[in-house]
């Protein structure tokens, strides 16, 4: 595919659809930094909103016989990012401790949850902010900087385990210290947190 011709749509999905593989990288090329902020945006790490937003365009190519059917892409394309977030939340909430009895509300990512969850990062931060020094300065090595265990252990010169430990006790007291605020608590912590 001429990558100089004007960007069609609904060409590059009849393309795509047909196994086009110059046309699926011009389909990425076009709408990967709009994925990718989305998925950063809930991630709040880039390795895991890069993940995200492969797994995302991977989910594409393997259904890309359906494109042909799709009338709004733009559309079709936030539908298969939110399946995907919502994916990785339940994943994570399957393989950690946080993981209770309840149901992943599919209403999550709607903007008019947004306020909402505007003001639960606010909570979050002063949970953060009560934790002791060290513990706070692990959790936000980790889950702010996106930094690996290694890479934090190396840095403050302190135990791998030990930093797990931190990040552990830290998500116990932020879980504990939301539930004075909402009754969904663990999922706001797994989902904006996610292991790194």
């Amino acid at each position: 595919m001429n990558s100089q011709a004007p960007y069609d749509e609904k060409k590059v999905l009849q393309l795509i659809a047909a196994g086009d593989a110059a046309a699926f990288h011009r389909l990425v090329d076009t709408y990967w930094k709009k994925v990718y902020g989305h998925a950063m945006s809930y991630m709040k790490s880039p390795r895991n909103a890069q993940e995200l937003t492969q797994d995302v365009f991977v989910k594409i190519w393997q259904q890309r016989t359906q494109l042909t059917g799709i009338e709004h892409f733009k559309s079709y394309l936030f539908i298969v990012s939110r399946n995907q977030i919502i994916s990785a939340i339940r994943r994570k909430l399957r393989e950690t401790s946080l993981d209770e009895d309840f149901d992943l509300p599919e209403d999550l990512l709607q903007p008019d949850r947004q306020l909402h969850y505007k003001e639960v990062m606010g909570w979050i931060n002063k949970g953060i902010d009560a934790l002791p020094p060290m513990r706070q300065q692990v959790f936000r090595m980790s889950r702010i900087q996106g930094m690996t265990h290694e890479e934090i252990a190396q840095q403050l010169g302190i135990a791998r385990n030990t930093v797990k430990q931190h990040i552990v006790l830290a998500l116990n007291a932020l879980r504990e210290h939301l539930r004075q605020y909402t009754d969904i608590a663990p999922i706001l912590i797994a989902f904006i947190f996610l292991d790194r």
